[in-house]
């Protein structure tokens, strides 16, 4: 037995040394496998961590910035430890990595995407010690990761993953970007500039001073790796924002019996003299828009770049084919038939214009013509042009409004029938033009959803109404804003983005906003109808139907639709108290409203007994020239202010006033009713 003791006693310190072998194995040597990244924290004998960070460099206590890559490490346990292995980032061969970066200094201001300040350093936010101490920036980076497998630490960075954009062939692709500096003044769209690879470069887009908004330059077909929405790598439930959205459009095809006819939505203003804007060379078919622009092409109907030489439309140059035109931005497109005449408009070459810029212009004022007279087709007589010129030329003059600082909102209040007080205002669009004075909206806004400039105009009061919303309720003010949306708004994918983008802006509730449609708006295209106001329903927005009575729209149609709000056309409000039938009409219509769980309102009300009438309907509320006309903001806020219409309920025809006073103190605006005698 003794001879076996020291056996025993070398086998008993063998397994001692082996599990101290073990233990150091396990507590201070780690493995990290070759697909995998190590994250280590430390516990003890350290500084503390700066408020507001969330990883540790330089000895801090927690976790640590420096990440474990494949390979064996020592660990100082037990001040250190690895609290967990995770495994490499993997980006496909179609895919790019959107990173948001949870620690690093504060975003610069204005800015919605981080600036890569310590671009190389950080080997693809490998070294997140590099990032952290280069100066990188807290937030979604502009910088991507390209395919491959990459140690990315999960605590300071969110990956999230961005399909390749695929242009098809017969498309093309539309940029707007999300960042970027402001768009030059009277542009529609941010100029080209240089490196940013088809907008696969965030950084050079940026860096090189790219405009934030829609872009001159478009995507042909292809395969590219942009900046785009992303979904997480962790959570596929979760998306990140990107910052280019990209659109796809039909190439515009020109057939055989066809020609094509542009109008140039964004450029240099047209001369007022011009109806047709002057023809600029190197646009490639009008396939460049870049080129266009930076050449002075003119917003407006382009004349070909050639003149024909021929005598009859059947024997113009063949135009067939399909070309990368940006529809529905930079141009707007019409295809028309060749044979014998246009589509809308009759027109005979010789007799008609020696060239094309005059024989556009004779086709247009008989198309105009046609469509007046809704005869479908007319034929150019030289009597139309008087008439007709002044309209052109008003026409040209809209587009300088905008820019020229002529147009301006006024607001005509809406009454409540409960509280005989102003509820709401509704929003409409005035022109002082410089030469003619005042021009009536009945004789521009025709032309300009002809044209498709209504969108811009529309676009323009939005924004002006919405602003002018947000400082009356910073003020105290609550007013909703109506805004009237014509066909060609309605018909935009792009307005219940607008819009919510506005509402952002200028920090505006959605259910402050009332968007206010007409039947003839929505039974164009029903189904596209239905789906854009379904998305501004959803953002909160409230939603009318304008000039109601006056349409073809079915009610079970109506029914059907997100609206809230039914608005009687003022021909049947301003004969209702002198015609029975008219009278029924109304009464009828206030309980349809009713009955389908919409507010009514009547506009046109000119006197009293309108007004009386309307509340022994039942009608909400109110709308005309008997309660106020069309003001201005601050003659709207003067009128709040002594008005027996001021937000207070009193009876028409009583001395009670309201007045409006506004508390330096407290900043919010009272309504205090005073009684003065006689």
């Amino acid at each position: 037995m003794q001879s076996f003791l020291p056996l025993i006693i070398l086998g008993v310190g063998v397994l001692l040394a082996l599990g101290i072998i073990w233990y150091i194995v396990t507590r201070f040597l780690v493995n990290i496998g070759a697909k995998e990244v190590g994250i280590k924290e430390r516990r003890y004998f350290g500084r503390r961590m700066p408020q507001g960070r969330v990883v540790a460099t330089d000895g801090e206590v927690g976790l640590q910035a420096d990440i474990l890559k494949p390979g064996l490490h020592f660990v100082m346990y037990p001040v250190e430890r690895v609290v967990q292995k995770v495994p490499l980032v993997e980006i496909g061969a179609d895919e790019l990595g959107v990173i948001e970066a949870i620690d690093g200094e504060p975003m610069p201001m204005g800015s919605i995407f981080a600036p890569d300040r310590a671009q190389n350093a950080h080997n693809n936010f490998q070294d997140p010690i590099a990032f952290i101490k280069q100066g990188g920036v807290k937030g979604i980076q502009l910088r991507t990761l390209p395919p491959g497998k990459w140690a990315i630490h999960p605590y300071l960075f969110r990956v999230s993953i961005a399909q390749s954009t695929v242009v098809p062939p017969g498309k093309v692709g539309v940029i707007t970007a999300a960042d970027g500096s402001p768009l030059d003044q009277g542009r529609l769209h941010g100029k080209a500039i240089e490196h940013h690879k088809n907008f696969q470069d965030a950084e050079a887009f940026i860096y090189n001073g790219g405009q934030k908004g829609p872009q001159v330059e478009i995507l042909t077909p292809g395969t590219y790796r942009i900046h785009t929405q992303s979904t997480s790598a962790e959570n596929g439930n979760e998306t990140m924002a990107g910052l280019f959205n990209v659109r796809m459009f039909d190439a515009t095809m020109i057939t055989e019996n066809q020609i094509g006819l542009v109008e140039a939505l964004d450029g240099s203003p047209l001369d007022p003299k011009d109806y047709v804007a002057m023809p600029v060379t190197g646009h490639d078919n009008f396939q460049d828009s870049n080129a266009f622009i930076t050449a002075g092409g003119q917003r407006g109907q382009e004349a070909p770049s050639y003149t024909p030489t021929v005598t009859a439309w059947d024997k113009l140059p063949d135009w067939s084919g399909a070309w990368a035109m940006m529809g529905g931005t930079v141009f707007d497109r019409a295809t028309q038939t060749g044979q014998g005449g246009l589509q809308g408009r009759a027109e005979q070459y010789q007799q008609h214009g020696a060239n094309a810029s005059t024989l556009l212009r004779n086709a247009d004022i008989a198309m105009y013509v046609a469509k007046r007279n809704k005869t479908g087709t007319a034929v150019y007589e030289a009597g139309y042009e008087t008439h007709q010129q002044q309209h052109l030329s008003l026409l040209s003059d809209i587009r300088h409004a905008v820019e020229g600082n002529e147009l301006r909102v006024f607001y005509q209040p809406k009454i409540s029938m409960d509280s005989s007080a102003a509820c709401a205002v509704e929003a409409l669009l005035r022109w002082e033009h410089p030469t003619r004075g005042f021009i009536p909206p009945a004789e521009f806004i025709p032309f300009a959803e002809h044209t498709g400039y209504i969108k811009v105009l529309t676009r323009w009061v939005l924004e002006e109404s919405i602003r002018q919303c947000g400082i009356w309720r910073a003020q105290g003010l609550a007013l909703r804003v109506s805004v009237n949306i014509s066909t060609r708004d309605l018909m935009t994918r792009e307005l219940p983005d607008i819009v919510s983008q506005l509402l952002e802006k200028y920090r505006s509730p959605a259910e402050m906003l009332c968007l206010e449609i007409t039947e003839s708006g929505f039974m164009d295209d029903p189904a596209h109808a239905l789906r854009i106001l379904e998305q501004l329903h959803e953002i909160g927005v409230q939603l009318s139907i304008d000039d109601y009575g006056t349409g073809y729209s079915s009610l079970s149609y109506i029914a059907r639709l997100p609206v809230d709000e039914l608005k009687i056309d003022r021909s049947f409000v301003m004969r209702m108290t002198k015609d029975d039938t008219t009278s029924m009409i109304v009464r009828s219509t206030i309980e349809l409203g009713h009955s389908l769980g919409l507010k009514v309102v009547a506009e046109g009300v000119e006197d009293e007994a309108s007004f009386r009438f309307l509340r022994e309907l039942g009608c909400d509320q109110a709308q005309g020239y008997f309660m106020s006309r069309p003001l201005p903001a601050a003659g709207l806020e003067e009128w709040l202010r002594n008005s027996l219409w001021g937000q207070s309920k009193f009876e028409p025809g009583s001395t009670q006033r309201i007045a409006l006073i506004k508390s330096e103190k407290l900043k919010e605006i009272k309504a205090v009713a005073k009684h003065s005698a006689g």
